[in-house]
């Protein structure tokens, strides 16, 4: 599996130069091998001044252990220990928190994802498998969370997850995760519209990770 990330982070990446789009990886990155920690250390900054999305990946990641390491750097700056401060010692630091989580694979559990950052999120469970998961099924939770909404083909054509594209609506900012067998956190960010239908932007039209 480390070969297939190292590949694609050293193949793809221009791809995502390409298409505006930023890497964050969150997890215990320090205790990977090397030569991944350097190839996602140039893959973050080569990506670092793009604005159109940002796609947290994590990597060796668990949030119990998160929140030990969060509650250790505290300690040892010996600062209070608030609820500021333990986001703020996160790996997750300076990423907003996520208002939506699906989950796919008729699993239901966070299994030790985020267990701090999803206290308010909307939480879905879903059975299909993440391959199978499609566009439409993601519309669909879209609208039960957000009825007044219309999802159609005609205001989405270019919505999937291979060519994401974020049509015109009045949102605010709008953060996803998806979470099969492996994890993705997809950042959407977008502005409130002056009418419903205004464009909030364009999330890119090439969006394939294929650990």
């Amino acid at each position: 599996l480390f070969n297939l990330l190292e590949n694609f982070l050293t193949n793809k990446i221009d791809n995502l130069l390409k298409k505006n789009i930023k890497l964050k990886f969150i997890g215990e990155i320090n205790k990977l091998p090397i030569r991944l920690r350097k190839i996602i250390k140039n893959s973050e900054l080569k990506t670092s001044k793009n604005s159109s999305l940002q796609v947290n990946v994590a990597l060796n990641y668990g949030s119990k252990r998160e929140l030990i390491n969060s509650i250790k750097n505290i300690r040892k700056k010996k600062i209070k220990i608030n609820e500021k401060n333990i986001d703020n010692n996160l790996f997750t630091k300076n990423i907003i928190d996520p208002d939506i989580l699906i989950r796919t694979g008729n699993t239901q559990r966070l299994s030790n994802f985020m267990l701090w950052q999803l206290a308010y999120t909307e939480i879905f469970f879903e059975k299909k498998l993440w391959p199978d998961f499609k566009s439409n099924d993601f519309k669909k939770i879209l609208n039960k969370l957000i009825p007044e909404l219309d999802l159609s083909e005609e205001n989405f054509p270019h919505m999937s997850f291979k060519e994401t594209k974020i049509g015109k609506i009045k949102c605010r900012i709008m953060r996803i995760s998806f979470t099969g067998e492996l994890s993705y956190e997809i950042n959407i960010q977008a502005n409130y519209g002056k009418s419903l239908w205004e464009q909030c932007m364009d999330a890119g039209k090439e969006f394939n990770i294929t650990p």
